[in-house]
């Protein structure tokens, strides 16, 4: 288990290559389409939304996104060509290369003039797509778009809608401290608050920010309008200070705190509150408060000069994908594209915002990456000992991902494999090979694909070559992922011995570390998923061994507080009161007030 291969491949990802190869390779002469071309058009897209909505089919994700690219690419000169014959009299039924609603946001303008430069910026308008960039947007974005499928809200207005991605989102993203500043943050810190929205959602872990990022894309998916709420600080008018996600719906903007991993109260303790009712009265922000500990650190007047940040990564205003979001169709759709300017025009009638920006950060993000996968190509670059580092904890961060599990391996809990359905011989063949268990199952949990048929295909359908994963699910694959501590010590013993398990390669602490971590996140995800079917005494089952002080893994305020989550739905408050009123993660504040309302709840049964 060596990381010097895993953090090459993996720090590939960080940035998109030249954009100048892409533009190149786009370049096609006019010629007329049969009929077969263009069908067989129509089949080039069809492949490559379908590698998008089934990753879990494709073990070498790099080269997924290489051939997602190819694909549109090829696509995409197929379509140029038809127009091009259009223009010249044909009769090739054909929509235009750029859609000629497509114009260069304007509000791009009033970011700094050095993110200005940077590649994804200068790229808005290029129609060919880029390798690496744009495999990895598109790829998050599905991911967004199959996840915010399995959030079943309680209604489907707006604000439930809003109300149930947030629940979600609290319950399925850890949140750890905002890294300290440079000299001191360590390289762990730094590279998890890099994380791009894809990440965070994958790994399930991430800063508050990363958190209120990845909320309002899940929104998006979902067809609401989400924007992220600041106040002016005085020391830094360049940077003011977010403190919650705001639902834009019906004219108003309905709060969530997405640090506490609650809305915010609306008087009276009543509904979710509009930021006009909070900057109206400061009794709706005082709810807020712990009784005898945190004063909320936000009052009415603040809220009464809000700057609004809009979320507008450079991949959601580019040309190309306004082009290919207007020709996904039925379950291949997804929403590739925001107008922050229209929604802009929006706010500006609502007198509590004194200011609309673009949120800088995922612009910040995308040019640090850029100058960490710089800094590892340029051996004199004075950056590189720092992008080394960042780059290592990307390669240990994936590496549970990348063990590979017989398929002969069995859990004491693993669903048996007669309980499938018969299988074909090409389907035995594949069952033989071994498989990255802890990446499947995280893929189809992302997706909703628990097992037993459950999929988020339209009638309950998924295509043929993926229906034995499908049918096992994510619980098959996380429970395969799950090593009993006898084999966790076996593998131990075989490491300081020198055992090579491949000739030439040994097992390393970071092996043994992935091995481990790797049975916590199964365990972890497991959880998740019987909490959100109601299976709440299994969510115990797994959840609670996390919780303990002696337990030493990553999970135990996400496991606390999804088992308290668990007990409270179970009725057993007194349990989750304490859980929650003892917790000391960066969401404690949230999860003491949670047990603080819960006490005044049974104090009036």
């Amino acid at each position: 288990m060596r990381l010097a291969g895993a953090m090459l491949a993996a720090i590939a990802l960080l940035a998109g290559c030249d954009y100048q190869s892409t533009r190149q390779s786009g370049s096609t002469s006019s010629r007329n389409l049969s009929s077969g071309q263009t069908r067989y058009k129509a089949d080039v897209l069809r492949s490559a939304a379908s590698m998008l909505s089934s990753p879990e089919r494709f073990d070498n994700e790099e080269d997924v996104s290489k051939q997602i690219v190819e694909q549109l690419n090829q696509w995409i000169r197929m379509v140029r060509a038809a127009k091009e014959v259009k223009a010249g009299g044909g009769t090739d039924e054909t929509v235009a290369v750029s859609p000629s609603d497509w114009r260069r946001d304007p509000l791009i303008e009033s970011l700094p003039e050095s993110l200005r430069r940077t590649r994804a910026i200068r790229a808005l308008d290029i129609e060919s797509f880029d390798e690496q960039y744009d495999g990895q947007f598109l790829r998050e974005v599905s991911l967004l778009r199959d996840a915010v499928a399995s959030i079943q809200p309680a209604k489907l207005d707006e604000l439930s809608i809003a109300s149930a991605i947030f629940d979600w989102t609290v319950r399925n993203i850890q949140i750890e401290r905002e890294p300290l500043p440079d000299e001191e943050a360590t390289p762990a810190e730094k590279w998890l608050a890099l994380h791009l929205p894809q990440e965070t959602l994958y790994f399930g872990r991430g800063t508050p920010l990363s958190r209120a990022w990845v909320l309002m894309l899940l929104a998006r998916q979902a067809g609401l309008e989400t924007v992220l709420l600041a106040v002016p600080d005085a020391r830094n008018s360049d940077d003011p200070r977010p403190w919650a996600v705001g639902l834009l719906s019906g004219g108003k903007i309905f709060l969530f705190d997405y640090t506490y991993g609650l809305p915010v109260l609306g008087p009276g303790g009543k509904g979710i509150a509009t930021l006009a009712e909070a900057a109206a009265d400061d009794a709706v922000l005082r709810q807020m408060d712990i009784p005898g500990g945190r004063i909320y650190p936000r009052t009415a007047d603040e809220l009464k000069q809000s700057i609004v940040l809009l979320e507008a990564s450079p991949g959601y205003l580019s040309r190309r994908m306004k082009l290919l979001e207007s020709h996904l169709t039925g379950r291949d759709r997804m929403v590739l594209t925001t107008n922050p300017s229209a929604l802009a025009e929006k706010l500006k009638g609502l007198s509590e915002v004194a200011e609309v920006r673009l949120w800088k950060l995922p612009y910040e993000t995308l040019a640090e990456r850029q100058k960490i996968y710089a800094a590892l190509q340029d051996e004199v670059d004075p950056y590189r000992p720092a992008a080394i580092a960042m780059a290592q904890q990307q390669a240990i961060e994936q590496l549970p991902f990348k063990n590979l599990i017989a398929p002969d391996q069995k859990s004491s809990q693993a669903q048996s494999d007669t309980e499938l359905r018969p299988e074909s011989r090409e389907e035995i063949r594949r069952r033989e090979k071994k498989f990255y268990a802890l990446r499947l199952g995280r893929l189809l949990h992302l997706r909703g694909v628990y097992g037993g048929g459950r999929t988020n295909e339209p009638d309950g359908e998924a295509p043929k070559e993926q229906s034995e994963i499908v049918e096992r699910g994510a619980r098959y694959y996380y429970l395969k992922a799950i090593l009993t501590q006898q084999e966790i010590d076996d593998i131990t013993r075989k490491m300081e011995q020198g055992f090579e398990f491949a000739p030439g390669v040994r097992w390393t602490k970071e092996g043994v570390d992935a091995i481990e971590q790797m049975r916590d996140d199964a365990k972890f995800w497991l959880g998740l998923i019987w909490f959100s079917t109601g299976g709440y005494q299994n969510a115990e089952q797994f959840l609670q061994p996390l919780t303990e002080t002696k337990a030493d893994n990553m999970w135990t305020s996400g496991a606390r507080y999804n088992l308290a989550r668990a007990y409270e739905a179970a009725g057993r408050l007194q349990n989750a009161i304490k859980l929650y009123g003892d917790d000391r993660s960066p969401q404690r504040y949230g999860n003491r007030l949670r047990a603080e309302r819960l006490e005044e709840q049974m104090g009036k049964k």
